[in-house]
């Protein structure tokens, strides 16, 4: 009997991390404090899927993660904290694009 071939490690680069825990809480972002609708629509919807896409490019949000992790809540927020879509949606008719 031979031991399965050992696998290379794998790094993964991310471009952004955002956190819901409390600052110094741990997590995959270490010590972050918590991101709120509008730091992350700043850092994501307005750079990423706005700009590019009033320069000509084609945008695409992918909400990927465990259930219950807040992704809807992140592309849809609620009335009083909209999310991604709705604040690059009010966005672009405020620019009258």
């Amino acid at each position: 009997l031979a031991a399965p071939p050992k696998e290379e490690e794998k790094v993964f680069t991310f471009d952004h991390c955002f956190s819901s825990l409390a600052a110094g809480g741990g997590g995959a972002c270490g010590s972050a404090a918590p991101a709120d609708q509008q730091q992350v629509y700043d850092a994501i919807g307005k750079e990423y899927l706005l700009g590019s896409a009033l320069a000509g490019y084609n945008s695409c949000l992918f909400a990927y993660g465990q259930t219950g992790s807040g992704k809807t809540h992140t592309v849809l927020g609620h009335q009083r904290d909209p999310g991604i879509v709705p604040r690059l949606t009010s966005e672009l008719f405020e620019r009258g694009v």
